[in-house]
């Protein structure tokens, strides 16, 4: 018993640790792909990870950066544990970054 919560702590130890460290690339990763696929500036793709680590939850960070990746696995998993909302302000996220961050 006392090996099953050691080991239950360590477990989730381990997933909270990688949580943030995933989440945290979320800037990096947006920036990339906006200079990949929307061939933006630097200012304009910082705007818009900025804006994403700023204006989107955990959740839809992953689903934002998995469907910009193009990570399908990644994509249906985080939309199997968001509400209607938290998804659809992703998208909503995703169609408005761009030209909100454009003039930048």
């Amino acid at each position: 018993m006392h090996r099953l919560l050691i080991t239950g702590a360590v477990l989730l130890i381990a997933v909270h640790a990688s949580a943030p460290s995933a989440i945290a690339g979320t800037a990096q990763i947006l920036e990339q792909e906006c200079h990949k696929q929307l061939k933006m500036g630097d200012a304009a793709c910082a705007c818009i990870g900025e804006r994403a680590e700023d204006q989107l939850n955990e959740q839809q960070q992953a689903l934002v950066v998995a469907l910009v990746t193009k990570d399908q696995a990644t994509s249906g998993a985080a939309r199997n544990t968001m509400s209607v909302e938290e998804m659809t302000e992703a998208g909503k996220f995703m169609q408005e970054a761009p030209t909100a961050c454009a003039s930048q």
